[in-house]
């Protein structure tokens, strides 16, 4: 299960013309009210999580309780079935410490390092999470003209309702 758009999410606005339905017709202006546009709003919706059972949630404390539920059962029951003989308590260090690094540059050997893992673990770990689709490793990507890039990759939680759930 992937996460929604905020296009699904906002179910209302589906009737709506699309950005580029409206492009094409030379049409930019919104309906939106801007009063609302506002970087709490953003990170609001950043963190509101994405997951069809807590986007019309209205309560903080239930969205929340059920992102954290979500992230334990994947870490306990749902790792397990993947690959037996994980290490729950573990595996959820190590989600908590890709969490707080989502989308960072941050080098393998401190994520491990900091769960108390090793290499070989943090890789296995970093597999069951794609394969449980709440992590994406975004590889780099530079030209032989532009060698300084950083070639490292970044990984990324795929919700942010999960990533505030896990760290």
């Amino acid at each position: 299960m992937t996460v929604l758009t905020e296009r699904e999410v906002n179910r209302g606005d589906l009737g709506k013309p699309r950005f580029f339905d409206r492009l094409a017709k030379m049409d930019l202006s919104t309906s939106t009210k801007t009063s609302n546009l506002n970087i709490i709003y953003y990170v609001g919706l950043a963190v509101r999580g994405s997951f069809p059972e807590v986007v019309g949630v209205t309560s903080e404390r239930i969205r929340s309780s059920w992102l954290r539920s979500y992230v334990e059962q994947l870490v306990t029951r749902d790792a397990s079935e993947l690959v037996s003989g994980t290490n729950s308590a573990k595996l959820r260090g190590y989600f908590e410490a890709l969490s707080l690094n989502t989308a960072g540059l941050i080098a393998s050997s401190s994520l491990h390092q900091a769960v108390g893992i090793t290499a070989k673990s943090a890789r296995q770990y970093d597999d069951l999470l794609v394969d449980l689709g709440v992590a994406v490793d975004v590889p780099a990507w530079s030209t032989n003209r532009l060698q300084r890039l950083e070639k490292r990759s970044k990984r990324y939680i795929v919700d942010g309702g999960l990533v505030t759930a896990g760290a």
